[in-house]
């Protein structure tokens, strides 16, 4: 294992608005995971995992899908390294579970490979997914919809997550570096219904024609879950429209220890946009939706805002939260750091 990737995930700390100890650019990031990267020693021939299934230890090249059906579970072992080809990725109906340890992380990659995608209902299945100490490093959203995802959902899943696409399902990431990602919609993960749970962990040069970095939609819409995203940062993500680094579009969500920084977008907001159209759900109004806390938003660039873009939602004061906003550019207005807007 590479000490400086030990390093990145180890340091990420983010206390009083501050980025404690982590002195690594995202380019650095990526060269190290990229130069970490083994060649790939093993075929791996894993297309239909039924009950449970263990990939242990080593380096293999995959050249198809891998379906986890419903009731099967496939874990993957610490110091496991996953070479896709193209076009190929996980399908998780059942449960994944990969879970890595500092000193030897799980690594999954490829040459223009798919990504991952998680379609349960969570309510009915029970199931949580874990990735932990997991590099998920230059997915590419799916063309097509996989076979059988028509069963677990009605969404096009064409141009959804560059690395993770989660609809309907729970997710646990922690510790974890997601990277160089490429989508229409989410270029390191997209969510539709998800309860998604993300921290101690690093979302770097991801880009997506809309919401770079990470997209929730409608998160935990249903039941009485919530999305959490503690201690992440969000860095040098691109996105051609609406947010560069993050976008919540619905939900209920907790965002604490966020560092939001040098991500950019082309034609909308570059660090965070947060949007409820709250007058379509009059029962919920002055629910306090999304929690924004002890986080920094700076050094990034949008066309009509900079740092964070809230409409029609409602949200904890971003000073009184005890948020630092600042530095933030908005290239065509005069929004750079804080712009709020509430319409019909």
């Amino acid at each position: 294992m590479s000490a400086d990737i030990t390093r990145i995930l180890l340091k990420l700390k983010i206390r009083d608005n501050q980025m404690l100890s982590l002195e690594c650019t995202s380019e650095t990031i990526v060269s190290e995971i990229e130069h970490y990267i083994s060649t790939y020693s093993k075929n791996l021939d894993l297309s239909n995992i039924f009950n449970t299934r263990t990939i242990p230890k080593g380096s293999y090249l995959i050249k198809n899908d891998i379906y986890i059906h419903e009731g099967g579970c496939l874990n993957i072992e610490h110091g496991v390294q996953l070479y896709f080809s193209k076009d190929c990725g996980i399908i998780a109906y059942g449960k994944l579970m990969a879970q890595g340890i500092a000193e030897d992380p799980i690594v999954i990659t490829g040459n223009n490979w798919s990504n991952l995608i998680f379609l349960q209902n969570s309510l009915l299945s029970g199931i949580n997914n874990i990735l932990e100490y997991v590099i998920i490093h230059g997915g590419r959203s799916r063309y097509t919809c996989p076979i059988g995802a028509n069963k677990y959902t009605s969404i096009n899943l064409n141009g959804l997550g560059g690395n993770i696409c989660v609809i309907d399902a729970d997710l646990n990431l922690n510790q974890s570096i997601i990277s160089s990602g490429h989508s229409k919609r989410g270029g390191g993960i997209f969510s539709y219904k998800g309860n998604i749970k993300l921290t101690d962990s690093i979302f770097c040069n991801n880009e997506a024609t809309r919401n770079g970095g990470i997209e929730l939609n409608m998160a935990s819409s249903v039941g009485n879950k919530s999305s959490h995203l503690n201690n992440i940062l969000i860095d040098s993500n691109k996105s051609k429209t609406s947010a560069g680094g993050i976008a919540i579009e619905k939900g209920i969500v907790d965002l604490m220890n966020l560092a939001i920084v040098n991500n950019y977008s082309e034609e909308s907001c570059g660090g965070i946009t947060i949007h409820h159209s709250i007058l379509s759900d009059p029962k919920h109004i002055g629910k306090e939706y999304v929690r924004l806390s002890n986080s920094v938003i700076t050094n990034n660039s949008g066309s009509t805002e900079g740092g964070l873009y809230t409409a029609n939602c409602h949200i904890t004061d971003p000073i009184t939260a005890s948020n630092r906003i600042y530095n933030n550019t908005a290239r065509d207005t005069d929004a750079h750091d804080i712009q709020q807007s509430f319409y019909k």
